[in-house]
């Protein structure tokens, strides 16, 4: 608890606040962008500008409930459009680069306390690929998959807030861990659409795609239960077939998600403060590891925090200029990142603290951890115990007789 406190919740907190500005400026340029859409925008709220959003609306539609609607390519001024949200790219991609390093910074302090191997485990592998697939806008700004990584990436980085909070982070835990036991369920839903969408491939023959039609249609058919709007639409092979699909996924996979989840969050909620504590605790231990890499005892805590207030103040003046003048500028890359790894890095400027002192201070006395525990007495020891009792007993019955 000390050492949350202390260290490992102020750089758990700037995390936080730039994943907070990432979103911020995402938003913010997007809207600004799409407000400017065009040489010829007459500005917002017109009816030009509705029809390019309603336009945007339509690039990635497809054929859902029984309406074929065709893809469409993306208009030449909206691919400029995208390109002109360089800003935010950049400063997001900045922001992977600096998650990397910390990755980086906490593989190499396990390296200097010989646990190397502990970090090469499914969910640090996974962290650190999350973690840098935003960098990759960096070359390729206009690419929609990436984008949408990074846009889901921020908003789920902002469930890592639970541990600022007991309260919250009690209430969330249970809710952030049900994914981790919803395997084998998924893995019985995935068989089932997938034989579902079969028979309405080969119902169908030749009539449609499988891809989007036939799958989107089985989609909405199996998760929302849609049925066709007249029985006469579809052959009679394929309204039974419709029928028995709503009545399985509705009746059975769905009450066994709900059954699965309710089960899941039971357990999860009776667990919650142990596993709160424990994420506090691997909160901690991250920044213990990442403090072996990083220098903390070049400033004082308070000259830190002047350092830090001045570099997100010359990246908010970078960026209020490129809003300004929105061309592209390659060089803000640079500042960007040199602004994001100095607030980070004052945030692990704490050197008076005894588990950075003793890094840099070899005069420092030692410190020690105890772990205490209740003694358990053993069953052997717990009969000897109760025999030499009885034994007792046996002398003084023995000495009453003798005195009669």
């Amino acid at each position: 608890k000390h050492l949350f406190w202390e260290s490992a919740f102020v750089n758990d907190l700037i995390l936080v606040l730039l994943t907070l500005w990432g979103l911020a400026i995402l938003i913010g340029e997007e809207v600004l962008v799409r407000m400017d859409y065009g040489p010829e925008s007459p500005g917002p709220g017109s009816n030009t500008t509705m029809a390019v959003a309603d336009d945007r609306l339509l690039i990635h539609s497809a054929h859902v409930g029984g309406v074929k609607i065709a893809f469409a390519d993306p208009p030449d001024g909206w691919v400029e459009a995208r390109k002109d949200s360089w800003v935010a790219y950049a400063w997001v991609a900045c922001k992977s680069l600096v998650d990397l390093w910390l990755e980086y910074c906490e593989l190499r302090g396990l390296v200097k306390i010989g646990e190397w191997n502990s970090w090469f485990q499914v969910h640090n592998l996974v962290r650190a690929i999350l973690a840098g697939i935003p960098s990759l806008l960096i070359f390729w700004p206009d690419c929609t998959p990436i984008l949408l990584c990074g846009v889901f990436l921020y908003w789920a980085r902002l469930l890592n807030a639970y541990t600022l909070t007991q309260y919250i982070g009690e209430e969330l835990l249970p809710i952030i861990d049900l994914a981790s036991g919803l395997g084998p369920s998924l893995f019985v839903t995935f068989i089932a659409f997938g034989a579902f969408t079969h028979a309405f491939y080969l119902v169908r023959k030749a009539s449609q795609a499988l891809w989007p039609q036939v799958s989107t249609d089985s989609f909405a058919v199996l998760i929302t239960a849609a049925l066709p709007e007249r029985a006469s639409d579809v052959g009679a092979m394929e309204f039974y077939l419709v029928l028995i699909a709503v009545l399985f996924f509705s009746v059975l996979i769905m009450n066994v998600f709900i059954g699965v989840i309710c089960e899941l969050y039971t357990s999860a909620k009776e667990n919650a403060k142990l596993v709160f504590k424990r994420r506090r605790a691997e909160s901690g231990m991250l920044y213990l590891l990442r403090s072996r890499v990083i220098p903390c005892h070049i400033f004082s805590t308070h000259v830190a925090f002047g350092i830090m207030i001045f570099a997100g103040v010359v990246a908010l003046s970078i960026q209020v200029y490129c809003f300004m003048d929105h061309d592209f500028k390659g060089w803000v890359f640079w500042p960007f990142l040199a602004c994001q790894v100095t607030i980070v890095a004052m945030g692990f400027q704490q050197p008076d603290i005894p588990w950075v002192r003793k890094q840099w201070d070899p005069t420092m006395p030692p410190h020690y951890l105890w772990f205490c525990k209740q003694k358990e007495q053993e069953e052997d020891s717990i009969n000897s115990e109760i025999h030499g009792i009885l034994q007792e007993m046996e002398a003084v019955v023995s000495e009453i007789h003798r005195m009669k």
